[in-house]
């Protein structure tokens, strides 16, 4: 087997894994006969926010063990900040968790499982050599077990893998809530409140330092983005001029918000006096 040329990014770590386990070989190392033995359970989101970790366990019905993967997103903090600008200025939750779960697949990753394979074969220090291996990295060649280096991970980062690439979507939607909640933007009232905090200049900052981000990690997301947002942000900035026409006109402090809803225009009360 040629050496594998390994990056970081989560689709190559699908494809190489894939790759690794392609071939039927009975219950024994780097077959694809051992898939239907071994569970996963749905991956814990919850350390996404603060580190972009994921975590998830694996049951092998063969020897009755349970092993833990985790998986690190080196670039959570473009995801985070690009499901933030993204509900702000009211793009829909859906057309936000499609654009999520292509960057996520484009971003990278650290892995790792805490099963002895990946010591035995080298897969963990296959991985530090490719700078993918979360947590402390690994010296010690596989001189005697894996000399030729061949494949990238054991059997259940394999399926747990592969069972993140099949959920990412679903994945992606419940990591999006905890982003919304997280920035106060999970209701119309609390997206109005934490516009008004950013204002214009925030806003057009936060803009420019997620296109940035994401035409580092994928030019070919940028085009997607940019035609995601284009109007709304466009209609957001005009608005604002013509709101600030309107209390100097009117002694109404008013505000009108452009999203995929529709225009919405509310009268927040009368400041000047009589």
């Amino acid at each position: 087997m040629k050496k594998i040329v390994l990056s970081a990014k989560f689709e190559t770590f699908i494809d190489e894994s894939n790759l690794q386990f392609s071939e039927s070989k009975g219950l024994h190392l780097n077959s694809s006969d051992w898939k239907p033995y071994i569970k996963m359970k749905h991956p814990d989101i919850f350390k996404f926010i603060s580190s972009g970790l994921l975590v998830s366990y694996t049951h092998s019905d063969i020897s009755r063990k349970t092993y833990q993967q985790g998986y690190r997103n080196t670039e959570y903090r473009t995801i985070l900040l690009a499901g933030f600008y993204l509900s702000l200025v009211g793009v829909s939750n859906d057309k936000i968790s499609d654009f999520l779960t292509k960057l996520m697949k484009k971003t990278n990753w650290r892995i790792r499982c805490n099963c002895p394979a990946m010591v035995f074969w080298g897969f963990n220090y296959i991985l530090t050599k490719e700078n993918s291996i979360l947590g402390p990295g690994e010296s010690r060649k596989p001189v005697k077990r894996n000399p030729h280096l061949d494949g990238i991970c054991c059997k259940h980062l394999w399926v747990s893998l592969n069972y993140l690439h099949q959920k990412m979507e679903e994945i992606v939607k419940n990591i999006l809530l905890t982003i919304r909640n997280f920035y106060g933007v999970q209701s119309e009232h609390g997206r109005q409140q934490v516009l008004k905090k950013v204002k214009i200049t925030g806003l057009k900052k936060l803009l420019n330092d997620v296109k940035t981000a994401i035409i580092k990690i994928d030019k070919s997301l940028s085009p997607e983005f940019d035609n995601l947002t284009k109007g709304i942000k466009m209609d957001y900035f005009g608005k604002q001029e013509e709101h600030k026409k309107d209390v100097e006109q009117n002694g109404k402090e008013t505000e009108t918000i452009n999203t995929e809803d529709g225009n919405r225009r509310a009268t927040r009360g009368t400041f000047r006096k009589n």
